[in-house]
């Protein structure tokens, strides 16, 4: 028996133009969660109706389901169409692009309707697509990155300490303990701060060995290679300063202070040392 699929009327939701099968036999029995109903002549139309009344009511489960009922008994491509609106409708865009693909590759379709239905599933692709791109915006806002500590380099120690060396004696003597104590004093102070400038920079590079974000191992290297030469700066410097020191405690305290010459540390930032200062 030849039939003409009825259309749904609300908000465009079948395609114009019709389609022709043949109507499954009586006695089957058609189930999909919505109720029990034996397949008679009629059944296919009862379907249809019982359908576009559920998508009227906003059922939209309830609506593919009797769809896909009458499907099964008559494999009408505009079902296909219809499925796809509710879908579309209902906001599963996902869906519904499967079902206008599913319509438009039929070859009972005619070429209109395979046009509107491809108008459709490209706009529905393009809604999914702008989704898309706002979630991953929106996780990447949400995802704090670590600002990196910077640190700066220390400023070169310059410790303009005397120290008499063999010169004729003076009138008055003077102890030179308290310049040893202070450059004792000084290079401490320096290898403390190379071991805290040292440890920032290993936390920065154990940063780097963790992380998996390219901007933020960049980030953490940078950091790293420029407090690594600070640190070794205060370790050399730190190591020179105290070893003067100690030196000078342990000299004679008879030596006596020269106006014309003096040992001077001396610490730039590319080199450390000490060094004899004349005055003619």
């Amino acid at each position: 028996m030849q039939r003409t699929l009825l259309s749904l009327v609300i908000a465009s939701l079948v395609v114009a133009g019709p389609g022709t099968s043949q109507v499954a036999s009586a006695g089957l029995l058609v189930d999909a969660g919505i109720g029990p109903a034996v397949a008679t002549e009629d059944s296919f139309e009862s379907l249809t109706e019982q359908a576009s009344q559920k998508f009227r009511d906003k059922e939209y489960d309830a609506a593919v389901a009797l769809f896909e009922q009458a499907y099964a008994l008559n494999p009408e491509p505009n079902i296909l169409f219809n499925i796809g609106r509710i879908y579309e409708e209902a906001g599963k865009l996902e869906d519904a692009i499967v079902y206008y693909e599913r319509f438009v590759t039929d070859p009972q379709v005619d070429l209109d309707s395979r046009q509107k239905a491809l108008r459709r599933r490209d706009v529905a692709r393009e809604i999914v697509e702008i989704k898309r791109r706002d979630e991953a915006k929106r996780r990447g806002e949400e995802e704090q990155k670590p600002t990196p500590v910077e640190v700066k380099s220390p400023d070169p120690v310059f410790v303009p300490t005397e120290v008499v060396v063999d010169d004729p004696p003076r009138p008055r003597t003077r102890s030179t303990r308290p310049v040893g104590w202070a450059l004792v004093g000084t290079g401490g102070a320096a290898l403390i701060g190379g071991f805290v400038v040292g440890g920032v920079a290993k936390r920065y590079h154990r940063a780097f060995s963790e992380t998996y974000k390219l901007e933020e191992a960049r980030d953490f290297k940078a950091t790293g290679l420029k407090l690594a030469p600070a640190a070794d700066a205060l370790f050399i410097a730190g190591g020179i300063l105290a070893a003067a020191g100690i030196v000078i405690l342990l000299l004679p305290q008879s030596r006596r202070a020269s106006k014309k010459s003096a040992l001077l540390p001396q610490v730039t930032p590319n080199s450390v040392g000490v060094g004899v200062f004349g005055r003619f």
